[in-house]
């Protein structure tokens, strides 16, 4: 048996050598991924000295990536000028597709907003945090309706709770109700940010990819903690749940036993990299307006390998600014705190979490359709989940 170690960037228990490292499979996926996408950080101190441990609520990303420089890991990424055409065919496809299956408008438009009464009486200079509640609440009264008529037309299992309807989740019960997702939040984009339609229909497909990816971690963490805080089920939508010590049963079956066992070995994997990035995620006593800022939050929250204008990168930051001084006011006036920089923190720890398990979603995804052929025939699935 190899004899357990401590990996040399956040101090994790490890037995293998990983990338030519003495790291954990966290770290590796966290290099291996930041490689990938060329991303760059920030350090969150400034001082490029932060302490890197796995269990702390925040591991800043750029001293992160120091220590992987520092111990030369290696990962070789293929940049061929082929590959650079193939991947620049395949965003064009996703765009196209995103047209097609009507989850975004190839023309701008003037929205209305679908919710009720209420939200009609949103102005531009109303609160960004009040409307994403009107819009968040009225998607979530939508999806609950057409997830629960999923569950029920394919049998799923029920779930017992003591207060809810929930069902067992499983591989295409998650595919179902992500599409489900997918396009009604078009709708929260288009309401909630009022630049959102303007913008050329690729950059408005890179946002609301980068967007959503991040929301749907957000909110199966927070309804997590509400629903299932004493146990080990997770919610995989609104109103599906998996049980994360039992991941066989989320895998979709195989005539192929090998490839089953194979399948299975790498839901168990991506399952163990989700756990590791949970506590960059988890908020104890979030608040449901601190949700909904969140939520906001998750649209703003920009990626440097996203490549977007300075103008939109501008706008996001005015709309982050925004949304705190907004909470500001929140914490003040109805929580009555005096110091709330660390809730402020931890909502940011939050978000970026977020964004790296929306990029091990979409990795995992891929892997699901290049490896194992599931829902390979299905365009809309591909080019969402393609890089």
């Amino acid at each position: 048996m190899p004899k357990r170690l401590d990996c040399l960037i956040c101090t994790a228990p490890t037995k293998f050598t990983r990338l030519g490292a003495q790291v954990c499979r966290a770290c590796a996926a966290f290099y291996k991924r930041t490689v990938t996408a060329e991303r760059t950080f920030k350090c969150r101190a400034g001082d490029g000295q932060c302490t890197i441990r796995k269990h702390v609520n925040y591991i800043c990303r750029s001293c992160r990536y120091d220590k992987c420089v520092e111990l030369r890991m290696t990962y070789n990424v293929k940049t061929s000028k082929t590959e650079k055409k193939e991947k620049k065919a395949v965003d064009s496809a996703a765009v196209t597709s995103f047209v097609k299956y009507d989850v975004i408008d190839d023309s701008p438009s003037t929205s209305t907003s679908a919710t009720s009464s209420e939200a009609s009486k949103m102005t531009e200079n109303s609160s960004l945090i009040d409307r994403m509640e009107v819009e968040y609440k009225a998607s979530y009264n939508r999806r609950v309706a057409q997830e629960k008529e999923y569950a029920l037309q394919r049998n799923l299992q029920p779930y017992k709770h003591n207060t809810e309807e929930f069902f067992i989740a499983n591989f295409n019960a998650f595919y179902e109700t992500f599409r489900i997702a997918i396009k009604d939040q078009t709708t929260i984009a288009k309401n909630v940010f009022e630049d959102f339609e303007s913008l050329p229909i690729d950059h408005r497909v890179t946002l609301f990819k980068s967007f959503v990816s991040k929301l749907s971690v957000i909110e199966c963490v927070y309804f997590t903690q509400k629903y299932c805080k004493n146990n080990d089920m997770f919610m995989a939508s609104l109103i599906t749940c998996a049980d994360l010590n039992n991941m066989d049963q989320w895998t979709p079956p195989s005539e192929d036993a090998s490839k089953n066992d194979a399948l299975k070995a790498t839901v168990r994997s991506f399952t163990d990299d989700y756990n590791d990035l949970l506590p960059m995620i988890l908020m104890e006593e979030m608040t449901e307006r601190e949700f909904y800022a969140t939520a906001v939050l998750c649209y703003c929250d920009m990626d440097t390998s996203q490549h977007l204008p300075e103008e939109i990168v501008q706008s996001t930051q005015k709309l982050r600014k925004q949304v705190f001084e907004e909470l500001q006011d929140y914490y003040r006036n109805e929580l009555k705190l005096d110091d709330f920089s660390k809730r402020l923190g931890n909502l940011m720890t939050m978000v970026h979490g977020a964004g790296e398990a929306g990029i091990l979603m979409i990795e995992e995804m891929r892997m699901y359709v290049t490896m194992f052929d599931v829902y390979s025939d299905d365009q809309f699935f591909r080019e969402f989940f393609s890089e």
